[in-house]
């Protein structure tokens, strides 16, 4: 069979998924065909999530143009109906999250179109969307199938039964499909070994997808998915709501020899790969002697990488393995400084004083750090995110290569925060989401768009510009002009 992906992805956000990665490999494995719709070079948007974050402070200025990579002027429509109509799949397969999935049904229209002029195929949906709302997804007339859990074995069976070899669709598990006229669900599957995945098929994407944005500069970089799933239960992310469904093995960790067999492979296809990304939701998460393993057989490759880290898992022990192992950057949650909201609202179990010794022992270790924060939280105060500004500043006092990064809140379905925002009356069950670098969605009764904008915009200068500096910095959230002069400062001082 020929299977045809669709992937709308925020323009130019070049992080690679390894999920259609993966199921890629898996239909080849089964001698299937495989080809690629990304929107990711498209003009979808304004500004991209990196041009956002630029602008915010966020990230240092850099060129795309340094990658050789740049937007494509074509019609994303009419580029993909161009590739329906020549591919010509049995299947299509697209990926449904909440910060594209307007792009996505938008794109899934062209079935509305007389058969004459689109090739005409069925349509299954994966991803958050799907495994959390099947039903909402399946009422869309132009979606036939969703996968209501892990895809790899549910989409290799769902060939087998279009192409006449599978005779009852009951086999095909994690499915949901429409029967005359009502929504029908297969069995649940147990979740996949990850140990036993064929390896990420990267050739799908074109290559300049490998390239990302790193402190400036344009590095050649490929994930290495180590885990899949979260052991935590954070109340504004949806991995909770995906463990709910899938049971409590939801969270699995990769061997190390699985892991250092991923890495010859992905090396002896890309020799000039200039960094890994670890792509776990704590890497630190892992006990001492896993790490101690994994540091051993390390030692025989010599590309630095990039982590995330739970605070409540960074200890000197742990630090000290990484940095010898070639860690150059890493990433944690802070996401509020106000430690009673971040305790009881935010489901984050650390306190203040956790997070300023994690932070001293990555000075020791020197590993530039982003601290990732997210404001504009259901009944958050101004005083509120001034904590959050407090504490980020107290951690950047401590070792100056942290730097904050300020993330709007959205609230996506499937998070507990989403329930609460509904039930509070702070959106609707039709409230669309922006992305995290956007324009805030909920109606917070303490605090305005506006000032919350301004607050995003000025976000690092109050945490890193001398206290001398707030009258202007409060100017500068609501005049452009004084904005612009104090974003040349920061550039000037903290470039």
């Amino acid at each position: 069979m020929k299977v045809l992906f669709i992937y709308p992805n925020l323009m130019l956000q070049t992080a690679l998924p390894n999920h259609i990665a993966i199921l890629s490999a898996c239909l080849k494995q089964k001698g299937h065909i495989v080809k690629l719709f990304d929107t990711t070079f498209y003009r979808t948007e304004d500004k991209s999530t990196d041009e956002r974050r630029v602008e915010r402070l966020q990230v240092k200025p850099f060129k795309f143009d340094d990658a050789n990579i740049g937007l494509n002027n074509g019609d994303v429509y009419r580029d993909f109906l161009i590739l329906l109509n020549d591919f010509k799949p049995d299947l299509i397969a697209i990926t449904l999250i909440d910060d594209t999935l307007e792009l996505a049904l938008d794109m899934l229209s062209y079935q509305d179109m007389p058969s004459s002029q689109v090739h005409k195929a069925p349509v299954i949906a994966g991803g958050v969307s799907a495994i959390l709302a099947p039903d909402k997804i399946l009422s869309n007339k132009n979606i036939d199938y969703v996968c209501t859990g892990e895809g790899e074995r549910t989409l290799v069976a769902l060939c087998e039964y279009l192409s006449g070899r599978c005779h009852s669709i009951t086999q095909v598990l994690n499915l949901g499909y429409k029967r005359d006229g009502k929504i029908m669900y297969t069995e649940k599957d147990d979740v996949v070994d990850i140990n036993k995945l064929p390896f990420e098929d990267y050739d799908i994407f074109d290559q300049k997808r490998l390239y990302r944005p790193m402190r400036g500069k344009m590095v050649r970089c490929i994930p290495l998915n180590l885990d899949r799933g979260c052991p935590y239960s954070c109340t504004f992310c949806c991995a909770p709501a995906i463990k709910k469904q899938l049971g409590a093995r939801y969270f699995r960790m990769k061997t190390v020899e699985r892991i250092e067999e991923e890495i010859k492979h992905h090396l002896k296809l890309r020799p000039d790969i200039e960094f890994l990304y670890f792509n776990s939701e704590s890497f630190l998460v892992r006990d001492l002697s896993f790490l101690q393993d994994f540091a051993e057989m390390y030692k025989q490759f010599s590309i630095p990488f990039w982590c995330q880290a739970n605070i409540a898992t960074i200890t000197d022990e742990k630090i000290r393995i990484i940095k010898k192992m070639g860690c150059q950057t890493m990433s944690v949650g802070l996401e509020s400084g106000d430690e009673n909201y971040r305790y009881n609202m935010m489901n984050k179990r650390f306190t203040d004083q956790q997070a300023i010794d994690a932070f001293k022992i990555i000075k020791k270790y020197d590993i530039p750090t982003t601290i990732n924060n997210i404001i504009g939280l259901p009944d958050e105060t101004r005083k509120m995110i001034f904590n959050t500004i407090r504490l980020n500043r107290r951690l950047y006092q401590i070792y100056d290569k942290a730097n904050p990064s300020g993330l709007v809140f959205q609230p996506y379905k499937g998070t507990k925060l989403h329930d609460y925002c509904l039930v509070h009356g702070l959106i609707t069950e039709d409230t669309k989401t922006d992305t995290n670098t956007g324009n805030p969605t909920i109606k917070n009764t303490n605090i305005n768009d506006r000032e919350l904008i301004g607050l995003l915009n000025t976000f690092n200068m109050y945490i890193k510009f001398p206290v001398y500096y707030y009258p202007f910095i409060k100017l500068a959230e609501k005049h452009d002009s004084i904005l612009k002069l104090l974003r040349k400062r920061y550039w000037h001082v903290y470039g």
